[in-house]
């Protein structure tokens, strides 16, 4: 595992522990997300490169990186490369 950890720090890429998954949203997110226009490289679990849009709640400040229908947490921006999406 140790080598697998190295290759992905060699290409660029973070290695994701969490799980994509249909993330509970705090009760004050559901409603108040709102785009932030950044997007974030990540690694699908397919094996291709894709750019996720970054949401940003506007009362509670929590970002999200939408995946299809579901949300993955986003606790510090500076893990990913980010890209301009606007």
């Amino acid at each position: 595992m140790s080598s697998l950890n190295e290759h992905f720090k060699s290409v660029g890429y973070t290695f994701h522990k969490d799980a994509v998954r249909k993330h509970r949203l705090p009760q004050c997110c559901r409603e108040n997300l709102k785009p932030t226009y950044v997007g974030i490289k990540y690694f699908s679990p397919g094996g291709e490169d894709v750019v996720l849009p970054v949401l940003k709640c506007s009362l509670c400040g929590r970002n999200f990186a939408l995946f299809g229908e579901r949300y993955i947490p986003v606790d510090n921006l500076l893990k990913f490369d980010t890209v301009a999406l606007k």
